[in-house]
């Protein structure tokens, strides 16, 4: 189905990294390709979706436990695990499913879906299910903003992955014609600042932690917000099936450069899920996605390698 390979040659060896973080490192290559091993869960909101059951599905390959937010847990437990089915993963993997509804208050969606669960990454493909004019309004924005402050409670998030879409950034044709639905890349524009926002004075208060000694740096360790990001932004999805990555090699652009092209949500799905395994590799970045005709030319950690991290200091 076009998956696209993670680097398989070299050396690699088990490194610590802070108190708890288990990584995988390779040696001969950048520091930033390893793999987080001891991930206790990943929350995929939208997960019934077209592109949230592929991240689902990725997710299961990869054997990472996951929670699936929906509004209707049952009706969402059916759909992705008959999806899982047609793609012969039935009965695989730690998969749970949790009433979830992005528009209730972020207390709410605290008390409901994070305390409850031991989540360290959220991956957040929520949309709207239908383009009304306060749809992208109550989802893309606000509906999103309140997923982020509760993702920051109690002892918070270690990475937060935001799909959005091209032309969120900055006007380009034609990806920019979008915003004619209502405003939709404003309001997820809107969402991917305040995102950043919230990593950066998550950063800020860590590092003001850190100046002022041992005792309040323990202190610090559960103090909540959102460690790092990264936001995807999927070329067009309608065109690409899953088996696209079989003669379409991905290519991974920075932020406010792509405005055309073509991907599947296979292969968006493989960044997420890869993004989430290999946090180094995708610390507060935004990925900009779209296919060419022909093999890949390096591998998807080595394309994430090569996209600049947003300074949030």
């Amino acid at each position: 189905m076009g998956f696209i390979p993670p680097v398989t040659s070299g050396t690699w060896s088990i490194i610590k990294v802070g108190k708890q973080q288990l990584v995988r490192r390779r040696s001969g290559i950048s520091p930033s390709v390893s793999v987080w091993l001891n991930m206790k869960r990943v929350l995929v909101v939208g997960g019934s979706g077209r592109l949230g059951k592929r991240i689902v599905r990725v997710l299961v390959e990869k054997e990472v436990p996951v929670l699936v937010g929906a509004r209707d847990p049952q009706r969402a437990e059916e759909t992705v695990r008959a999806y899982l089915r047609e793609a012969g993963l039935s009965n695989k993997g730690d998969l749970q499913f949790v009433a979830h509804d992005l528009t209730e208050p972020a207390a709410v969606q605290a008390e409901k879906v994070f305390r409850p669960h031991d989540i360290d990454v959220v991956i957040d493909a929520a949309g709207p299910r239908r383009l009304t004019p306060l749809e992208p309004l109550s989802i893309d924005f606000k509906g999103n903003r309140e997923l982020i402050r509760a993702a920051c409670t109690g002892p918070g998030t270690a990475h937060f992955i935001l799909v959005t879409a091209l032309a969120t950034g900055r006007f380009g044709w034609p990806a920019g014609l979008l915003n004619l639905a209502y405003g939709i890349l404003f309001w997820k524009r809107r969402a991917e600042l305040f995102l950043i926002d919230q990593v950066r004075k998550t950063a800020a208060r860590t590092l003001t932690q850190d100046r002022v000694g041992t005792e309040t740096r323990s202190t610090a360790a559960s103090g909540g917000g959102i460690k790092q990001f990264t936001i995807v932004r999927p070329s067009g999805l309608e065109r690409a099936t899953d088996n696209w990555g079989d003669t379409h090699a991905l290519r991974i652009h920075p932020a406010d450069t792509l405005f055309k092209g073509s991907v599947s949500r296979l292969q968006v799905a493989q960044v997420c899920v890869t993004a989430a395994l290999h946090p180094d590799a995708s610390r507060n970045k935004i990925f900009e996605l779209t296919t060419e005709e022909g093999p890949l030319a390096a591998d998807l950690l080595q394309l994430m390698d090569r996209i600049p991290s947003l300074d949030v200091s």
